[in-house]
């Protein structure tokens, strides 16, 4: 089902090394409101790097990065902060915020300085502590968490953000498997609101089932992009990922077990 609107990230012939090892060779990518894009690819693929590009942690050796057609190194720090929320892999909060406050800090980019928050600002943590399932845990310590309690956190804290452009670098690692699908509903849900999504993965079954097109990284450079039956075949699995798979169905939805690597 199509849920592209006019909202569009671009990126085009991103280069990055960093010393003197390249990370990215002139890839281009995009991604359109109501739409999830996978990043995969093996480890060292530049998944991460790209994600950092996009999110303007990063500035990339040649290439630019565009919103709706506005080059997004034009925008200001808060601006951009508004218009794109980065989760990156493995974030850490080791200040000792209730989940909440930490939740509230997504809302920053919307405020000048520490002020208090509108009811807007409210709002907005509100729904994503129960988009989130934290709603019971709002009052306990970040650093009393357990892995998978905070990385459900600080999706909450990216989501407060509310805004356009959502990059979460594999956001469902360290989650149990009900999580993990909960997480995935939960971006689909954010895509079929209009929002822009990219993902970093490494589930390929969760690559497959949830994202509208995936991104295959290797080396630093584009193999190929495409639907994922398209990006999944047996040949790219083999060649990139260097491993034999069983592919099948169960309920119309597909599901594949890394099974054999090859030599």
């Amino acid at each position: 089902m199509s849920r592209r609107s006019e909202l569009c990230l671009i990126a085009q012939g991103l280069t990055l090394t960093v010393a003197g090892k390249s990370l990215l060779d002139d890839v281009d990518i995009d991604v359109a409101g109501g739409e999830i894009l996978g990043l995969i690819g093996p480890n060292g693929a530049g998944k991460t790097s790209l994600l950092q590009l996009l999110a303007g942690v990063l500035a990339p050796d040649s290439g630019q990065v565009s919103l709706n057609g506005q080059n997004t190194s034009d925008l200001s720090p808060q601006e951009r902060a508004r218009k794109v929320a980065y989760l990156p892999q493995q974030a850490q909060m080791h200040w000792p915020l209730t989940v909440a406050h930490a939740v509230g800090l997504g809302r920053l980019p919307h405020t000048r300085g520490y002020g208090r928050q509108s009811q807007q600002d409210r709002d907005a943590v509100a729904a994503a502590l129960r988009q989130t399932g934290m709603v019971e845990l709002q009052h306990r310590r970040m650093n009393t968490l357990s892995g998978g309690e905070r990385m459900r956190a600080l999706v909450a804290r990216m989501l407060a953000v509310e805004a356009d452009i959502l990059l979460a670098d594999e956001p469902v690692a360290g989650l149990d498997p009900y999580f993990q699908l909960d997480f995935m509903e939960l971006f689909t849900q954010q895509a079929m609101l209009g929002h822009a999504v990219i993902l970093v993965l490494h589930d390929l079954t969760l690559a497959a089932r949830y994202c509208d097109r995936l991104l295959l990284l290797d080396a630093g450079r584009v193999v190929t992009s495409g639907s994922p039956e398209q990006v999944l075949s047996t040949e790219h699995l083999s060649a990139v990922y260097r491993i034999e798979a069983i592919k099948a169905e169960h309920q119309a939805q597909p599901y594949i077990v890394p099974w054999h690597r090859r030599p």
